[in-house]
């Protein structure tokens, strides 16, 4: 459930400033949002969430080899969404997002150069492979949470 709701802030954040990043007539609110979207999938590490005993977890819960796998295949696919964001956001983070470029007009010229169309095709991407995602933790969660999964994983105690 921490996975999903670790995905579930990310795009509510990723919601709250979409519209500004689109339509704001202020350029510079645009551009702002659209560091706030390439920050959040940036920074976005299921790896971290998911832990390194998840296998174990999902095994001891008999969630079967076929969802297991689909999970996995739809974090790797979240992964690769995730690096396609962060080739884009790589100098404009270090510059003016997490960190701060001593040299002002550097970090302007790094804000205007910032390409909306780049942003939302890794922001599709990232939508797209959560879609994935998303189904394959509901195939998890109703297994793992139901009486069988929960009886599995207190009777399976030794296999983490």
């Amino acid at each position: 459930m921490n996975m999903g709701l670790f995905y579930l802030l990310a795009e509510n954040d990723i919601q709250a400033v979409k519209i500004d990043a689109l339509t704001h007539p202020d350029e510079w609110k645009r551009k702002l949002s659209l560091r706030i979207i390439l920050l959040t999938i940036y920074e976005w590490d299921m790896g971290k969430v998911a832990g390194k005993n998840l296998k174990t977890l999902l095994s001891r819960s008999s969630v079967p080899e076929e969802v297991q796998k689909e999970l996995f295949e739809s974090l790797r696919t979240l992964k690769k969404a995730q690096h396609k964001a962060a080739k884009i956001l790589h100098q404009p983070r270090n510059s003016v997002i997490a960190h701060r470029d001593a040299n002002a007009l550097a970090q302007v010229e790094t804000i205007e150069s910032l390409n909306a169309k780049e942003v939302f095709g890794a922001a599709e991407d990232f939508y797209a492979s959560s879609d994935r995602f998303m189904g394959a933790l509901s195939k998890v969660l109703l297994q793992a949470g139901s009486l069988h999964g929960l009886v599995a994983f207190m009777l399976n105690k030794k296999k983490t």
